[in-house]
């Protein structure tokens, strides 16, 4: 497993897409506050804001 601590506006189309895929399985995360958008708004006026990347073999799963 990688962890990989990037800045919101890094997050790539695809982690995007895949972040919202998986927000539609998991109800525990059916908050806007877990989403891809607010954390680049959050970003956008906090610079120490980061987000996690995990993968393994080079797949995201987290």
């Amino acid at each position: 497993m990688d962890i990989h601590v990037i800045e919101p506006h890094q997050i790539t189309e695809a982690q995007r897409a895949l972040w919202v895929s998986m927000m539609t399985v998991q109800q525990t995360t059916d908050s806007p506050f877990f989403h891809p958008e607010y954390a680049a708004a959050i970003g956008g006026f906090r610079k120490q804001v980061r987000v996690a990347v995990v993968t393994e073999q080079s797949q995201p799963v987290a």
